[in-house]
């Protein structure tokens, strides 16, 4: 069993300063504090060298312990994920433990992510990285979500569709990469248990929305999905939401 390994890591990214946050969860099994090293390297998720120079900082895992740490690196004018093309980017990141004063990697973990926005202006019009976009959708993806292959949701595209909204029966990784892959907007309907779902699977580049279908709810339910995903639309109903990184509900 491995002393230490990452337990969960969190992409955020900025188009306006092309900031890439992690906010990587170091679970630490042994008894005593560890003396660790975390790296953080961006590609093209199509491979090849790293896009920018890889950043490494030491930390100090504690005892029995599961701790966050945060890991910032930026990429100057980054290419913007869009439907037209959905550009995406690989973080790799690195735990490196002293191992008999032998310093090794412990465990690392890969994350497809995008630089993109999506959010609503005050009269409710969705902006897709700061420009007025217009979206078509296809509706009510239930468990026959598991059956959309790659060239339905492409064929779909080619029909005009840019966004499928997606009950939370209907959600698989396999859907949500295909959709990362080919430049589909998905928004999710993830109801009041929600906590699981957007842990699992906040880091899609091609989910710009949560959405809660109800007719009123207070601000203490958009604080709680705050602390899961900072980054993202939440839409209560067609007047009601929250744009990223706002702690409250907003109107058109």
């Amino acid at each position: 069993m491995k002393k230490t390994s990452i337990k969960d890591v969190t992409v955020i990214t900025d188009i306006s300063t092309g900031f890439i946050k992690a906010l990587v969860c170091v679970e630490n099994c042994d008894s005593n504090d560890l003396e660790c090293e975390l790296g953080i390297s961006v590609y093209h998720a199509s491979g090849g060298e790293p896009v920018i120079e890889p950043f490494s900082m030491d930390i100090r895992s504690r005892e029995e312990s599961t701790e966050t740490f945060e890991l910032l690196t930026a990429i100057y004018f980054p290419k913007l994920w869009t439907p037209a093309e959905p550009f995406l980017y690989r973080v790799e990141i690195d735990l490196k433990a002293d191992n008999l004063g032998i310093s090794e990697i412990s465990d690392r973990m890969e994350i497809r992510t995008a630089f993109r926005e999506f959010t609503r202006d005050e009269e409710g019009i969705f902006q897709l990285n700061g420009r007025k976009y217009l979206v078509n959708p296809m509706k009510g993806i239930s468990r026959s979500g598991d059956d959309l292959t790659r060239d339905r949701l492409v064929s779909a595209k080619e029909e005009g569709f840019n966004m499928i909204l997606c009950e939370s029966s209907g959600v698989s990784v396999e859907l949500l990469e295909m959709c990362d892959d080919i430049g589909m907007l998905a928004r999710i309907d993830c109801g009041w248990a929600f906590d699981d779902m957007i842990t699992n699977l906040r880091n899609h580049p091609s989910i710009v929305a949560w959405n809660l279908s109800m007719e009123k709810c207070g601000d203490e339910v958009i604080h709680a999905m705050r602390k899961l995903d900072v980054a993202r639309l939440v839409i209560l109903n067609e007047n009601t939401f929250s744009n990223p990184y706002m702690n409250r509900w907003q109107n058109v």
